[in-house]
């Protein structure tokens, strides 16, 4: 179990996004996941005793095209845990300071509403903040 209150650190696409950690259930390697490419929208699953979670690709959630990854985080659901894959998932240190600001997007968002609730301030080049409820919603939707 993660503990809760910290942030994960998102690279894809070259773009860096935070999440806090409060709704994570794990972080697995790569080498722990069975690969799945006949999935639809799945890329892996991590077999967890009898149950199987299933892993997306962050970058397809963006409509980004991207390669490679050596980490997952699972997150709880109302159902089973749901995964995404990414370039790079980092535990952000628990004495690193971390600034967020919350802010309204405005324009599209996904059905739920917007897949982003905030910015990451006091960093070089400022970070959206993932909000880890919508995504689960949609990749629920998506077939998880």
């Amino acid at each position: 179990m993660i503990q809760q209150g910290l942030y994960l650190r998102i690279v894809e696409g070259g773009q860096t996004f935070l999440m806090s950690t409060d709704d994570v259930q794990a972080i697995e390697r790569r080498e722990r996941l069975s690969i799945d490419d006949s999935a639809q929208g799945i890329v892996a699953w991590f077999n967890q005793g009898a149950d199987r979670w299933p892993a997306f690709r962050f970058g397809d959630v963006l409509g980004m095209a991207t390669e490679g990854w050596d980490h997952c985080v699972f997150f709880k659901t109302i159902g089973r845990p749901l995964g995404i894959v990414a370039e790079s998932i980092q535990l952000m240190p628990h004495h690193q300071d971390i600034e967020v600001r919350p802010f309204q997007v405005i324009g599209n968002t996904f059905p739920g509403g917007p897949l982003f609730n905030g910015v990451w301030i006091n960093t070089p080049a400022p970070a959206l903040v993932i909000d880890s409820h919508q995504l689960m919603s949609y990749l629920s939707q998506r077939g998880g």
